[in-house]
């Protein structure tokens, strides 16, 4: 599914489509089950059938025997050309499955099992730490690659500042990564008797100043989480502007993208000079670059999306939405504290919403500028 939405997610989809089969898991043909499954392996498929098996006995014979195809299934999966998380067990029996039918569009008489998560052991080398859009410090655990499912990984996220004082790592530490949802690495610390004696290796210490800018950190109250506090970070303003073009549904914006070529607002992102672009993206990605712009420059948005989308902290679609029913957006980007002030009136509107639209619109006013 992830993999789906991925590639035709991209511009270069129509090229990939032929590669993608959709499989429909039923027929409206009044077949028994096992001939319907011949029937969608036979014409709906490119090589990879629907793997199945009917079994029959007693409660304790199909339990054993579901168990032996479960564990086969899963012992298996290193070895296919294709990707799979489980099995499915149904019943076969027309009048069974007639009489339990479905819950909307879900079958009441089949049930999916999922596999255990794959698991493999790594050596645990240093931190990196990114800064989102709110200023969350986030640290990113490296480790020598491993391989899952044909995917290498040699690093992931582990949250939060409580996390990375909970894991209290060192570098050679050794680690146990769990693949979750076949989809992303879960990373804990391995069992004492699987560590080296007498690392010499520190203790991996939290920055007390912002990675990106310098600046110091703020933490929670809870103390388990960091912030940057300096609204013009320059990583906070690459995922505010890439979160800008997200919301809009503005596709192959990634914060990688607008780190390369150095975009720090909204403005120069309009303005971008098409040369530079090319010597830095290339030709091709350049075109796909302009593209987008020109979407974005062209597409009629709500207000409220638009500013849903720039990026004031904790503020959703929604509210704005109910802020636009009394107020006009040039009246917001143009407006005072004594006009933001007088958003109290409005039924969920609080006070705290209200004070972040006042204290972050100097920081944004060229960004509501150039929409407007």
């Amino acid at each position: 599914r992830n993999a789906v939405i991925g590639i035709l997610g991209g511009l270069d989809a129509r090229r990939i489509r032929d590669y993608l089969t959709p499989v429909p898991l039923e027929t409206s043909l009044n077949l028994p089950r096992s001939q319907e499954l011949e029937f969608l392996n036979k014409y709906y498929t490119k090589g990879i059938d629907m793997r199945s098996v009917e079994v029959h006995g007693s409660y304790a014979e199909v339990l054993y025997q579901l168990k032996r195809f479960t564990e086969e299934a899963n012992g298996l999966r290193a070895f296919m050309n294709f990707q799979y998380d489980g099995i499915v067990v149904e019943y076969t029996d027309q009048s069974i499955r007639e009489r339990l039918g479905k819950r909307g569009a879900v079958p009441e008489y089949s049930i999916a099992v999922k596999f255990p998560p794959m698991r493999q052991y790594s050596t645990f080398t240093h931190y990196t730490f990114s800064v989102g859009q709110t200023g969350r410090i986030t640290p990113m655990a490296h480790f020598q690659p491993v391989e899952f499912l044909g995917a290498i990984h040699d690093k992931t996220t582990v949250h939060s500042l409580k996390r990375f004082r909970d894991l209290e790592l060192h570098s050679g530490d050794k680690v146990l990564l769990t693949l979750s949802n076949d989809v992303i690495v879960y990373l804990t610390k391995a069992p004492s008797d699987l560590q080296p004696k007498d690392n010499p290796a520190p203790l991996e210490e939290f920055p007390d100043t912002c990675p990106a800018c310098g600046e110091p950190l703020m933490m929670s109250d809870s103390g388990d989480t960091a912030f940057c506090v300096n609204f013009n970070c320059p990583e906070r303003v690459i995922a505010r502007i890439a979160n800008f073009l997200a919301k809009l549904n503005i596709k192959d914006f990634s914060t990688e993208t607008i780190r390369a070529l150095g975009i720090k607002s909204l403005r120069q992102l309009m303005n971008y000079p098409q040369k530079e672009a090319e010597r830095i993206l290339g030709p091709i990605e350049a075109q796909n670059f302009y593209s987008r712009i020109q979407e974005l420059k062209s597409k009629m948005y709500p207000d409220y999306r638009i500013l849903g989308a720039v990026g004031f902290t904790g503020i959703s679609t929604e509210t704005w939405r109910k802020i636009l029913q009394h107020m006009k957006y040039a009246d917001i980007i143009h407006g005072n504290e004594n006009t933001m002030s007088g958003l109290h009136f409005i039924k969920g509107i609080g006070m705290k919403t209200i004070e972040t639209i006042i204290y972050e619109k100097p920081f944004l006013q060229d960004d509501l500028d150039t929409v407007y």
